[in-house]
């Protein structure tokens, strides 16, 4: 039987409506266009497009941030820490510039923190992290763009925050933290907490070429370590390199080139704090041994000693190191590389500046570390480094003098630089009216003054070490 040909209009006009509206449901809901896409469909709060923040808080915020921005001494109040961070940021208004916010959800170019995190031109201060190069690397800039474009959502799991996983995804249970290949791959990105050369702590004795001042150790935390307070946290892991540079290459130690500690805890080495002990191939493409008595139990027992160290804890030694030279250390550096001598009036020196007022004046400059490297603006030179200046007049020394980077909380503000004045005829320290003639402001605080342009925006140098022509790296 036919329908009337009204009746089929009807039908049809009813199955248009019906089809539409959805679309039309969908499109009352999306109100003025907030949270649509390009599309102009709405963006679904998707787990995808709400977890983004927990992989931004592990691995930007907790992994590169929160050395600094952690609690209330946290520069500019940006406390950055878990369960923190997305109060302090979302829709927050910039301090440094008060006209844009912090994360402008949906708008990455009108939010300061992308900005800031890309070195931007037009951002107030310095690029973030400050401990960069290296900065945050492009794939980490992106996830927090991603992030900005979804929408900045929160955590599925709170609407805030949620644990984050801190590299270890391979916990066993609450109580144990088994640790695999992939936990150390992006080591490298963390953060990196110590950086020395030579015999920079006395515990070392032969261990991680402590007794071969070609050699140079740098030390990274992951998130968890980062994190821990007090005794270390289940999942924490310290990686350590030991590298010497060759051509401008750097070259692992042919033995024990990376190692690392794991805090696996559960009932796994109790009786050392619940470490696991890692002998990694230096291209992380397998580990080479690991275990709780690695190197004949030697990690165990070096390690003890940690907390008989001020700052140590929980057999980690404590970091940033610090070397507090002697007056042995410079006995015999004619021995060393000489990597400068000039007889030339230099105008870096001023007009009095190690005899700098005397035209026959003879420099030498000895470099007790040849390999010691200044790879990042932030760290420098390696603690320990040791740098000597002696002078010579009419066939005599007249004047020997030392710069020693020391480290630790050793004058911050010049990049932990300590000087001394030397006898030169038995390379004792000198004594003055104040005692030895040595410290952070040495000469009323010349040496700081004057070296401090020895940087790369000058042109002079690296880390308030000038050029010096044999230097390898740190050369006109």
């Amino acid at each position: 039987m036919q329908l009337s040909s009204q009746l089929s209009r009807q039908l049809c006009f009813l199955r248009i409506i019906l089809i539409s509206l959805p679309l039309l449901i969908i499109g009352c809901d999306a109100g003025d266009g907030d949270g649509l896409d390009e599309n102009g469909l709405a963006i679904e709060n998707t787990p995808a497009a709400i977890d983004l923040f927990s992989r931004v808080q592990s691995e930007v915020f907790t992994a590169r941030c929160i050395a600094c921005h952690i609690g209330a001494s946290a520069p500019l109040g940006l406390d950055l820490s878990e369960g923190n961070a997305y109060a302090n940021i979302v829709s927050v208004t910039s301090t440094q510039q008060s006209t844009m916010m912090l994360i402008s959800p949906n708008n990455p170019e009108e939010s300061y923190l992308v900005k800031k995190i890309r070195g931007d031109s037009d951002i107030t201060g310095a690029q973030m992290p400050r401990n960069g190069p290296p900065f945050l690397s492009d794939n980490q800039i992106q996830l927090v763009i991603d992030w900005v474009n979804a929408g900045a959502k929160a955590t599925a799991s709170s609407g805030a925050e949620e644990t984050i996983n801190a590299g270890a995804e391979e916990t066993t249970d609450d109580n144990e933290f088994v640790a695999t290949l992939s936990d150390f791959t992006n080591y490298a990105s963390w953060q990196a907490i110590d950086y020395s050369i030579d015999a920079s702590n006395p515990a070392l004795g032969t261990a991680h070429k402590g007794d071969d001042a070609a050699y140079s150790r740098r030390t990274y935390k992951n998130a968890t370590a980062q994190a821990s307070t007090g005794e270390y946290a289940i999942g924490s892991i310290l990686v350590k390199e030991v590298v010497t540079w060759q051509d401008g290459d750097k070259e692992f130690s042919p033995m024990a080139g990376l190692n690392a500690m794991v805090k696996r805890g559960g009932e796994f080495n109790s009786g050392n704090g619940g470490w696991e002990w890692f002998d990694i191939a230096s291209d992380v493409t397998a580990i080479n041994g690991q275990g709780a008595d690695l190197m004949g139990g030697m990690c165990d027992a070096c390690h003890s000693q940690a907390e008989s160290q001020t700052g140590g804890l929980d057999y980690v030694f404590p970091y940033p190191s610090e070397y507090i030279a002697s007056a042995a250390d410079f006995a015999d550096y004619e021995d060393w590389e000489l990597i400068e001598k000039r007889s030339d009036q230099n105008s870096l020196l001023g007009e009095i500046a190690h005899k700098a007022d005397d035209p026959d004046a003879i420099r030498r400059i000895y470099k007790k570390q040849l390999y010691a490297y200044p790879d990042t603006a932030e760290q420098g030179y390696p603690v320990g480094t040791i740098i000597v200046l002696e002078v010579e007049q009419n066939d005599a020394i007249t004047e020997v003098t030392a710069m020693v980077k020391r480290g630790g909380t050793f004058n911050t503000d010049n990049h932990y630089w300590e000087w001394f004045m030397l006898a030169p005829l038995d390379l004792s320290i000198m004594v003055d009216d104040s005692g030895e003639a040595r410290g952070a402001n040495l000469m009323g605080g010349m040496c700081n003054s004057c070296h401090s342009g020895a940087n790369p925006t000058t042109g002079d140098g690296i880390d308030y070490v000038f050029e010096h022509k044999d230097d390898p790296f740190n050369h006109p």
